[in-house]
């Protein structure tokens, strides 16, 4: 190539630089968007990883509500089943009670009437001997009257029977002693049979009186029976209002 066709002109050289000088202006605002399109696309990724951190964040939130929800129902099931282990465990101490306290009662009642079975042996066994000393007393009382009629009544005064005064104020004499003796005896058994009539009579009172308060511990066992059903049903009347209420709170 010749140095002609090398060199350039001055005139074309002249228009390169000129294009030069009008692209270099072209060019700044493509920079300078491009430096706010980078900006823009930092404030979209800020945005996106605050967006991605809420939603860690209530993601855990509603983690945590649904664990306290679930110790909040396991709580209430725990109470419910505690209630229900003090419900039976009151309803057991409950039967016990009853059954001591009906045992007490019982024990009582066998032995007020060991007691009076002691009482009425006794007097059993002073009846007994009363009606022997009865039958002993009217055999007696029998030989003293036929005694006393044989010495007064039955006297030979016929075929010129005679009889001494001496004779006759003596056999009286101790026939009055012997009915005075027969009759301090008798005044004897008379105080201790109404001493043993009055016990009785005391003793008849006493056994109705232990038949009164029977009947009025029968009553009040009855009505204790049926207080105790009424508490029992208004225990599981709650226990049923609480376990609804539980369930509603789920």
């Amino acid at each position: 190539m010749s140095p002609t066709l090398l060199e350039t002109s001055p005139s074309r050289r002249d228009g390169q630089d000129g294009r030069e000088e009008a692209r270099a202006p072209a060019n700044a605002p493509s920079i300078i968007s491009f430096a706010t399109a980078v900006r823009r696309a930092n404030k979209g990724e800020d945005k996106i990883e605050e967006a991605h951190r809420l939603r860690l964040l209530d993601n855990r939130h509603l983690q945590w509500r649904c664990l306290n929800a679930h110790a909040d129902a396991a709580a209430v099931a725990q109470s419910c089943a505690a209630e229900k282990a003090l419900h039976s465990a009151w309803k057991d101490i409950s039967t016990l009670r009853d059954n001591v306290s009906f045992k007490k009662s019982k024990l009582q009642l066998q032995k007020q009437k060991l007691k009076l079975f002691t009482i009425l042996k006794q007097q059993i066994a002073y009846l007994e001997e009363w009606s022997h000393r009865e039958n002993n007393h009217t055999s007696s009382m029998s030989e003293a009257i036929k005694a006393l009629e044989a010495s007064t009544i039955r006297l030979p005064i016929v075929c010129g029977a005679k009889a001494e005064a001496q004779d006759v104020r003596e056999v009286i004499s101790s026939s009055v002693a012997k009915m005075d003796t027969m009759a301090s005896s008798m005044c004897s058994l008379l105080s201790k049979v109404e001493g043993m009539s009055s016990m009785v009579f005391e003793l008849a009172k006493v056994v109705s009186q232990e038949q009164m308060l029977l009947d009025q511990s029968r009553d009040l066992f009855s009505a204790v029976a049926v207080m105790h059903v009424k508490q029992w049903s208004l225990q599981a009347y709650i226990l049923q209002r609480k376990q609804k209420l539980c369930q509603a709170q789920l």
